[in-house]
């Protein structure tokens, strides 16, 4: 990358990789409700471009919550935009914020 992004971190492969398992190990579904935000990597292209994005949770299913993107995708808007409706699997799932 050229030159950063305003307000965008980075984080090494590794590093990155080592934070979402120590997440992934000790993330209870059970603790999930309505307003919180979740994170998880979106298909944002036709050709398989991912953005790591927050959703805003409005319901909780048994594998999986639904909720609204709280962003418009960097990368592109080809797909999905800024208050679209998103459902990802409690699987997909990478960081989790309590408002």
């Amino acid at each position: 990358m050229d030159s950063q992004i305003p307000n965008i971190g980075f984080i090494h492969d590794e590093c990155a990789q080592a934070r979402l398992d120590n997440f992934q190990a000790h993330f209870k579904p059970e603790i999930l409700q309505p307003g919180m935000f979740v994170k998880s990597a979106i298909k944002v292209t036709r050709d398989g471009s991912v953005e790591h994005m927050w959703i805003k949770i409005e319901s909780i299913g048994s594998d999986s919550v639904t909720g609204t993107l709280d962003s418009d995708p960097l990368i592109s808007e080809e797909l999905i935009g800024y208050g679209d409706t998103i459902t990802v699997k409690f699987t997909e799932i990478s960081e989790l914020i309590k408002p």
